[in-house]
């Protein structure tokens, strides 16, 4: 296992983050996101976030880590994925896009 992985106590390989029907640049992209250990980066960042801020938005995250909106938006399925993350059962107005939102809650307990 990586250094990587271990740093951020996240397993090197888990969910897909290209589906089959993406293009060849949409599995690159991945690859290079997983390898350059950018993954484990940006999900340990918005899990520490989620854990401080349960019931965020994936834009109320992006905004309190001052981070790109698209940032949480691709790491928290990514998160729920790995069993670390879940879905609100209800939407709510997001303080950043007043839209009917999805909000997100850190799971105990770790991976799966």
């Amino acid at each position: 296992m990586s250094s990587e992985a271990t740093q951020y106590d996240l397993p090197l390989f888990g969910p897909r983050l290209a589906r089959n029907a993406d293009g060849e640049t949409s599995h690159l992209g991945a690859n290079g996101v997983r390898e350059s250990g950018q993954l484990a980066r940006q999900a340990a960042a918005v899990l520490a976030a989620l854990r401080r801020h349960p019931g965020s938005t994936s834009a109320e995250l992006a905004e309190l880590m001052e981070a790109d909106r698209y940032c949480p938006s691709r790491r928290l399925p990514y998160l729920c994925e790995l069993g670390l993350a879940k879905r609100g059962e209800q939407k709510r107005a997001c303080h950043v896009t007043k839209r009917a939102c999805t909000v997100w809650f850190p799971v105990s307990g770790g991976a799966k």
